[in-house]
């Protein structure tokens, strides 16, 4: 249909909907690039790639490695019973951010109900609410990590380290933190790269998609107690991670690139 440009919506350029992270055809791009039709590109398109990229990387890695559950090592239980005393500082951080959550899920249910007469009528305001949605996500995730830690004393969110080491073996690495990482970056990655960049799904899927890998192989490197391997791990975290920040950084000359004409050469303007 007809979109229109609205310089009053963040994010409403020549794109047109700036919101529109669902990588279809009708998104129009200044960008022809032949390798945009590569089939990978498409692939990357659809969101159930992430998905199955991210929980197939999880699989494999816990089928190789077969990390301990924490409340089965008794060093394991010991160390983490050390920290308990910290356990208000994680309710007090919950708290903290379901204020903060409930105030955007205010804002965004006034805003919705309040122009919903005229949803049909002025283009992007449906579209408009979608970053209010996803941080309220965020914090969500959030909330539900810290709550993991004041909510009984087990420690079942946790596995054993077993890097081959006496001194190391049996601390406790966290894994509801990785976790998290594998939800919340990837919202991240949306918001920054597809929602205020405007950039085309296939180049944000890219280092979201890596770096969820990523994160999964830093998460590994704990239970794998050949030296060797561990430090291959540890190399190509390192990799990745600087691939995916080079990805990001395209972003922002692609970006700029398209849109000199309209912007300030430092960003938008205030």
């Amino acid at each position: 249909g007809i979109r229109f440009r609205d310089p009053q919506v963040i994010g409403a350029g020549e794109r047109g909907n700036a919101y529109d992270v669902s990588g279809g055809p009708d998104r129009p791009s200044k960008d022809h690039h032949p390798r945009s039709q590569a089939p990978h590109r498409k692939l990357l398109e659809q969101k159930v790639t992430w998905i199955l990229a991210t929980a197939l990387t999880v699989l494999l890695c816990v089928a190789i490695a077969q990390p301990a559950a924490c409340h089965n090592v008794e060093r394991c239980r010991q160390e983490h019973a050390r920290i308990q005393d910290l356990r208000s500082y994680s309710g007090y951080i919950a708290a903290a951010l379901a204020s903060v959550m409930l105030h955007e899920l205010a804002a965004v249910i006034l805003t919705h109900r309040t122009a919903r007469k005229a949803i049909h009528l002025i283009p992007n305001i449906r579209e408009s609410l979608l970053p209010s949605v996803l941080l309220c996500l965020t914090f969500f995730v959030l909330i539900l990590e810290n709550l993991a830690f004041v909510i009984g004393e087990r420690p079942w969110f946790a596995h054993a380290t077993n890097v081959g080491h006496p001194e190391l073996d049996g601390q406790p690495v966290y894994t509801v933190f990785f976790a998290e990482w594998l939800i919340n970056v990837p919202i991240l990655l949306i918001l920054a790269g597809s929602i205020a960049l405007q950039r085309p799904m296939p180049e944000v899927a890219e280092p979201l998609v890596v770096t969820n890998v990523y994160i999964v192989f830093a998460w590994v490197a704990h239970f794998v107690s050949s030296p060797g391997i561990r430090y291959c791990l540890i190399a190509l975290c390192f990799l990745m991670y600087f691939r995916a920040s080079w990805s990001m950084c395209r972003w922002v000359w692609n970006w700029h690139l398209e849109n000199s004409d309209d912007h300030h050469i430092l960003g938008r303007p205030l």
